[in-house]
């Protein structure tokens, strides 16, 4: 998490540096089951599963850690093809960035070499979160207000070409970006997400023993052993 500290405090600091969380959703037809309220009365309207059968739909998004800008792409399926695509998709929304890192999880498809060329040719960089960590990665609130707001118990199993343009309405307005979106998430206030206290001290001041092919042990600052 360190590194990952790094990038976001570069992007706060440096105009030409970008940092972006990104991570996949899957929603689906039906609607999910969560506690909910209505007006009082002899009858509420319901959340009544459709007749087909449970499509699905596939996102992959990214948040921008310094203003709450959202940019997504909706698909049926993502894979290599679309997280190719995506990366020509993030250099395009910031054509004049010297660099951009790119933070998300260890999904195998991530690593894909199609994808890395993709990421190497738009001058992206990816950060890997801990493995089995979701909490580290601030995107996924934003799908827990999208369930929220949008997905739980919804009442449009029968309408699946609108229940996706409200879900693609929902993300747009994030699009030039979102105070409320980073207090939200957690990234307002200078805030970085499970960070541990007093980061830049650690990287600063921590001793690690290395020990080269001779045997001799001798200590180096993680400062010195992380790149810049």
């Amino acid at each position: 998490m360190i590194r990952v500290c790094q990038c976001i405090e570069k992007a706060r600091t440096q105009v030409d540096v970008i940092a972006l969380f990104q991570d996949e959703f899957t929603f689906y037809q039906q609607p999910t089951v969560a506690n909910g309220w209505d007006h009082r009365g002899k009858s509420q309207p319901l959340a009544r599963l459709g007749n087909n059968s449970n499509k699905k739909c596939r996102i992959v998004g990214a948040l921008d850690v310094s203003n709450g800008t959202v940019i997504f792409d909706q698909r049926i399926k993502i894979g290599v093809h679309a997280l190719v695509a995506f990366c020509k998709q993030i250099r395009k929304q910031y054509p004049n960035a010297r660099i951009i890192y790119i933070i998300m999880d260890n999904w195998p498809v991530h690593k894909h070499p199609k994808v890395l060329q993709a990421a190497r040719e738009a001058n992206l960089q990816f950060i890997s979160l801990p493995t089995y960590a979701p909490w580290t990665n601030p995107i996924e609130k934003l799908w827990r207000w999208l369930y929220q707001d949008i997905l739980h118990l919804h009442r449009h199993a029968g309408q699946w070409g609108l229940l996706k343009k409200m879900v693609a309405n929902f993300l747009n307005q994030f699009e030039h970006g979102s105070d409320n979106l980073l207090r939200y998430v957690g990234l307002s206030n200078g805030k970085i997400p499970a960070s541990p206290p007093n980061w830049k001290e650690i990287i600063d001041s921590n001793e690690t023993t290395l020990l080269p092919e001779n045997g001799t042990q001798y200590t180096r600052t993680l400062k010195e052993i992380l790149p810049a």
